[in-house]
Order: structure tokens, then sequence, then C-alpha cells
């Protein structure tokens, strides 16, 4: 079965149906930032460590939940749907969605009943937080009323495992609070606290490009008696402004658009863990939503581009790009990557053990020259170490990955 194809051009894996066999998942971000999101918005967020620094909850096995959910209802007949496949799953002969997992981000474009959505994530440049961009497109011949309803479950503890088993205790230090356009998540809130009540395990989840109708920061009064498919608070059109005190933290924010035939709007939802202080000036920078982001993804293109040529180089100075038939994209996207990493690799391997031999036989010259030795024997096997482990082992480096490119060509043609 065909899910979807290799584009080249952008360098995207594009997912033309939802119904993959498994979660198929794209990494965003940096060392500080790393957040993974599938072609359902399933996925988690966490800061450095994914098993010590994580922020979003999320089970991995097929159901991929849960995630960046964004649910969109139509408040004239109540109809309601996700701007991912899932969770909802509305029949695909009325539904309509693509995934694209880039370089630098993954977006889900998806329409349903004459609403076309485009939700874009991604971690900006040299930056500790995540974006989620959301626009909705009315594509039908009446004003539509459209309410925009975000989820994130928030873990308990940064430690993952903590969060899972623990839940008598971390559930006990952990609440939220909200702050006009924020939900802010607190854990152990009075312990190791600055001047203003700050200790920097603080997780907030912010809305930008739109006032706040209604929020909640309890995962069970979101969800109700249903899961993520028929959510209560979807259902009702409003989360009912609660919030979390030893219960399971979440971050849930509405926002209601009023569309005119064809009109877009541009709203954003950021999630981060900082000092709530610090967090609201990054909020800040997003009151000219569209603006920012657009700006941020031109430094992300630009930063991407300007790897991958830096790429491209080095594979011409080592050994020259590689061709592949046209036949096969996979390959010709990946080969110059995979290719020139593994092959460095393996020079790296091959250096390290041309110096540790040049190092013995060294230390076996020492050893028998100081007992008196004859000391012609470990000289000779000195001399005969590899040339990488010399002056010109830079040759020799070169030498070995167009050795290896040669051959890994020969594999993939």
């Amino acid at each position: 079965m065909n899910y979807g194809y290799f584009d080249n051009a952008k360098r995207e894996y594009v997912i033309t149906d939802p119904r993959t066999p498994m979660p198929w998942a794209n990494y965003l971000g940096s060392p500080a930032y790393g957040a993974i999101v599938t072609q359902n918005a399933g996925g988690y967020s966490f800061v450095k460590s994914g098993a010590a620094g994580r922020i979003l909850r999320y089970s991995f096995n097929q159901f991929d939940e849960p995630g960046r959910y964004v649910y969109l209802r139509d408040d004239e007949n109540g109809d309601y749907w996700s701007a991912s496949w899932r969770p909802v799953e509305k029949p695909l002969d009325q539904y309509k969605t693509i995934t694209r997992h880039g370089t630098s981000y993954t977006e889900i474009e998806s329409e349903y009943a004459g609403i076309k959505s485009q939700v874009l994530y991604y971690v900006p440049m040299n930056a500790t937080h995540e974006v989620w961009r959301v626009r909705v497109t009315n594509n039908s011949d009446k004003v539509r009323t459209i309410s925009a309803m975000s989820y994130c479950e928030l873990t308990t503890e940064s430690n993952y495992e903590q969060d899972l088993v623990n839940l008598q205790y971390t559930q006990f230090i952990t609440n939220t609070t909200f702050h006009g356009d924020c939900i802010v998540q607190h854990i152990n809130q009075f312990c190791g606290v600055n001047e203003k009540g700050e200790n920097w395990r603080e997780r907030v989840f912010a809305l930008a490009g739109a006032p706040v109708k209604s929020y909640c920061g309890r995962r069970e009064k979101f969800v109700g008696v249903n899961r993520f498919r028929n959510p209560q608070a979807v259902i009702n059109g409003d989360l009912g402004n609660v919030l979390n005190f030893n219960g399971n933290p979440c971050g849930a924010l509405h926002a209601q658009l009023v569309l005119q035939p064809g009109e877009t709007k541009t709203i954003a939802f950021l999630l981060m863990q900082k000092a709530p202080s610090v967090a609201r000036e990054v909020i800040d920078r997003y009151a000219d939503t569209e603006a920012v982001v657009n700006a941020e993804l031109a430094e992300l293109d630009k930063a991407v581009k300007g790897a991958n040529d830096a790429f491209l180089d080095m594979a011409n100075i080592v050994g020259g790009l590689m061709i592949v038939d046209d036949a096969k994209p996979v390959q010709d996207i990946f080969l110059k990557r995979y290719d020139l990493s593994a092959s460095l690799k393996k020079c790296r391997e091959e250096q390290a053990e041309a110096e540790l031999a040049h190092a013995d036989a060294a230390y076996q010259v020492k050893t028998r020259t100081e007992d008196g030795k004859d000391a012609s024997s470990a000289q000779r096997k000195a001399d005969a170490a590899p040339a990488g482990s010399r002056a010109d082992g830079d040759i020799a480096d070169i030498a070995l990955v167009q050795h290896h490119l040669k051959a890994g060509i020969a594999n993939h043609a």
C-alpha cells in the first residue's frame, strides 16, 4: 500500500494516507529543545533529554496519542473535527488531509466541510520553545464561525518514568494557573523559587493572534468520560475555564474565528518550559503572529539550505556527489547524506585503530630501549603503522572516505 512519497525539490516526505502501519514521526528542534511529531499530530516534547526533560506525555504504540491536537468546531451546527486526521478520524471520503515532514518542520494540511486548515509545527532557530502555527481558511460561500481548540497533555514530572508510575506523588506536586493568554503549569511551586516566585520548572502553553475565549488545565475536565476522539469540552464548544490541582495537567486554549467567504486567519500556540516572566517576553514577540512566524521560517529555511550545501560540498571534497538513477528517489535524497556520514564514521574508526597501533608500537620501542633490548622489531612495527596515524593523515582520510563512498554507491546501485 502506498502511504506517500518523497518530494526531492522541497526535501519533504509527503504522507497522503494518514493510516500508516505505525506512527511516522519527524524530529524537530535541537539538543537544547526537541519535539517529535507524527502525521496525526502525536508525539512529545522535551528539554535536553527525552527521558529526564519530558514536557508532553506520549504513549509509544499504534494508537499515537496524546499529542499536539487542534480541534476545529463549527459553532453553528456543532460539528467538529481535528486538524490532523486523528484523533477524531472523520471519514476520508469527506475529510482530505496531507502531511509534509520537512527538515525543520511538519505541516498538516486538511479540509473538511468547506474549511481548510494548515497546522505547521516547528522549533525556531536557537530557541527553546515550539510553535504551532494554525491557519484556517473559509472555502465555503457563507460566513463561518469556527472554534479552534488546542490540547496538549503535560507531564507531572520531567522524568518520564516518575510521571508514569509515581502518580500518587507527582500529581500532588503540580497545579495549573491561567494568565489571560496562557496556562502555566507549576511543579513544586513553592520550592527553590527566586524573588519572583519562579523555579524554572514551569511549563507555559500560550495563544497568540487571538483572544482566549475559554481554557482548561485539567485532562479529566477536557476529555470527560470519552477519549480524545470525542472530548467533552469540544462537544460542549467551551473548555469550561477549569484548572488542575493534584490531577493530570493539560494545556487547552480556545480561540473563536469568524471567517468571511475566502478569508484566512492565523493564530499560533506556543509551548515552552521557562520561568513565567521569561515566557512572557517570548509570547509578546508573537503579537504580529503571521509576520513573526514567516520570519522564523525563513531563518530556518536559510539555515537548512546552508547546512545542506555545506554537507554536499564536503561530499565533493571527499568523493564527489553520488548520482543515483531517477527511478530511486529515496536513495537520491539519502545516499548523499547517509553514505558520507557512514564513510566518515568508518574513517574515524580506522583512524583510531591506526593511532592505537602506532602508540602501542612506540610504547614497545620505548620499553625495549630502556631494557637494553633490541628495538628493531618494534620500530619496524611502528614504521609500518597506517599513514592515517602520522602527518599525512588527512590524505589517508580522504582516500579512506573515497573508498567507502565508492563501495556505498556500488551497494545501492
